[in-house]
Protein backbone atom coordinates (compact mmCIF):
# COMPACT_ATOMS: atom_id res chain seq x y z
CA UNK A 1 0.00 0.00 0.00
CA UNK A 2 2.95 2.36 -0.67
CA UNK A 3 1.38 3.76 -3.26
CA UNK A 4 -2.20 4.71 -1.64
CA UNK A 5 -3.96 3.65 -4.57
CA UNK A 6 -6.96 3.19 -2.60
CA UNK A 7 -9.35 2.77 -5.32
CA UNK A 8 -7.71 -0.47 -6.72
CA UNK A 9 -7.36 -1.66 -3.65
CA UNK A 10 -11.45 -0.88 -2.64
CA UNK A 11 -12.08 -2.87 -6.10
CA UNK A 12 -9.64 -5.39 -5.11
CA UNK A 13 -11.50 -6.45 -1.66
CA UNK A 14 -14.73 -6.23 -3.41
CA UNK A 15 -13.75 -8.89 -6.60
CA UNK A 16 -12.05 -11.20 -3.75
CA UNK A 17 -15.11 -11.19 -1.53
CA UNK A 18 -17.69 -11.59 -4.74
CA UNK A 19 -15.22 -14.83 -5.78
CA UNK A 20 -15.64 -16.08 -2.36
CA UNK A 21 -19.45 -15.89 -2.87
CA UNK A 22 -19.40 -17.41 -5.95
CA UNK A 23 -17.39 -20.54 -5.08
CA UNK A 24 -19.32 -20.82 -1.92
CA UNK A 25 -22.70 -20.90 -4.27
CA UNK A 26 -21.51 -23.68 -6.55
CA UNK A 27 -19.69 -25.71 -3.92
CA UNK A 28 -23.86 -25.56 -2.38
CA UNK A 29 -25.37 -26.47 -5.95
CA UNK A 30 -22.80 -29.61 -5.99
CA UNK A 31 -23.23 -30.45 -2.60
CA UNK A 32 -26.95 -30.61 -3.59
CA UNK A 33 -26.28 -32.79 -6.88
CA UNK A 34 -24.41 -35.18 -5.09
CA UNK A 35 -26.88 -35.99 -2.67
CA UNK A 36 -29.22 -36.56 -5.65
CA UNK A 37 -27.12 -39.01 -6.51
CA UNK A 38 -29.04 -41.15 -9.22
CA UNK A 39 -32.41 -40.42 -7.84
CA UNK A 40 -34.39 -38.73 -10.93
CA UNK A 41 -37.33 -38.43 -8.51
CA UNK A 42 -35.50 -35.20 -7.10
CA UNK A 43 -33.97 -33.60 -9.74
CA UNK A 44 -37.34 -31.90 -9.78
CA UNK A 45 -37.37 -30.40 -6.15
CA UNK A 46 -33.50 -29.50 -7.49
CA UNK A 47 -34.75 -27.49 -10.23
CA UNK A 48 -36.87 -25.67 -7.41
CA UNK A 49 -34.43 -25.15 -5.29
CA UNK A 50 -31.99 -23.63 -8.11
CA UNK A 51 -34.55 -21.14 -9.17
CA UNK A 52 -34.69 -19.78 -5.70
CA UNK A 53 -30.97 -19.03 -5.80
CA UNK A 54 -31.20 -17.03 -8.76
CA UNK A 55 -30.55 -13.31 -8.07
CA UNK A 56 -33.28 -10.66 -8.20
CA UNK A 57 -32.62 -8.92 -11.34
CA UNK A 58 -30.41 -5.82 -11.44
CA UNK A 59 -31.47 -1.90 -12.72
CA UNK A 60 -27.79 -2.00 -13.99
CA UNK A 61 -29.10 -2.41 -17.68
CA UNK A 62 -31.61 0.42 -18.28
CA UNK A 63 -32.91 0.73 -21.59
CA UNK A 64 -32.84 4.44 -23.49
Amino acid sequence: MDERDFTTTNFLQWYVTEQIEEESTFRAVLDKLNLLGDDKAKMYMFDNDIVKMKPAPTNSTKTV
